[in-house]
């Protein structure tokens, strides 16, 4: 069930090998490599990903082999591409988050909609999105419209901030599709983390249930990796999702 913090921790390297126009044959090797000395899960295979480069937005699919069911990872602000591609998802964060809000039929989710619409029409059978920050909010969007039975969060960024998003009817958006939906959301959050302080002090929308980590950590990934947090993470999503054991 820790699966969640590999993936979404790997869709920041996938996409920089994207925006270095790496192929998806070439991301495969580079993850079976991580796979042969144990820095990833070697029951994950990795399907494929998509990166706008408009938009700085990116996503990819692994596969249990062991189910045969799908995990969705979006990247969060990237500050390992060229500075321009980190300003666009600083705006996407300042701007289209905290001030207008990201819709679920946004020309910034375009790519990613398509990206799972394509993977719905080939087959696929989506259990789970996953992602950290920036990519714990597009996570939600996507897990939420596609009613995806579970999405897992690392200190997300809110839905939306400000109050502007909502004059725009964002809130009534977001909660008209959550309302339908029907699986489970869970926010993991590290106790320090100032973007959840930040998200919290503006009255950002956050759904799901929310899970604080006393490691006195603060916003990166990294701060779900230790020993402890695994743990607390696997005994939290044993415990509250049986999702994973009856889904057709």
């Amino acid at each position: 069930m820790i699966d969640s913090v590999y993936i979404a921790e790997i869709s920041y390297k996938i996409e920089s090998w994207l925006y270095e126009r790496k192929s998806n044959s070439y991301i495969s090797n580079e993850i079976m490599n991580l796979q042969k000395t144990g820095q990833f899960p070697i029951h994950l295979i990795f399907i494929r990903a998509f990166f706008d480069h408009k938009y700085s937005s990116s996503g990819c699919a692994f596969s249990d082999k062991r189910t045969g069911l799908l995990t969705l990872g979006f990247a969060g602000t990237n500050l390992n591409n060229t500075w321009l591609q980190t300003l666009k998802d600083i705006v996407t964060n300042g701007c289209r988050i905290g001030i207008k809000g990201i819709k679920p039929h946004s020309r910034y989710m375009q790519s990613a909609n398509t990206f799972v619409d394509e993977l719905i029409n080939d087959g696929y059978k989506i259990i789970q999105t996953t992602g950290h920050s920036l990519g714990g909010a597009l996570c939600v969007i996507v897990g939420i419209q596609y009613n995806v039975p579970i999405v897992v969060t690392y200190n997300a960024a809110p839905l939306y901030g400000l109050p502007t998003a909502k004059f725009r009817g964002v809130a009534k958006t977001f909660n008209t599709i959550h309302d339908q939906y029907q699986g489970e959301i869970i926010r993991f959050v590290s106790n320090n983390d100032w973007v959840t302080a930040l998200g919290t002090y503006i009255n950002g929308l956050y759904y799901g249930e929310k899970y604080t980590i006393n490691n006195n950590c603060g916003h990166s990934i990294v701060c779900f990796k230790g020993i402890y947090e695994q743990k607390y993470i696997d005994k939290v999503l044993n415990a509250s999702l049986n999702v994973v054991n009856t889904y057709e």
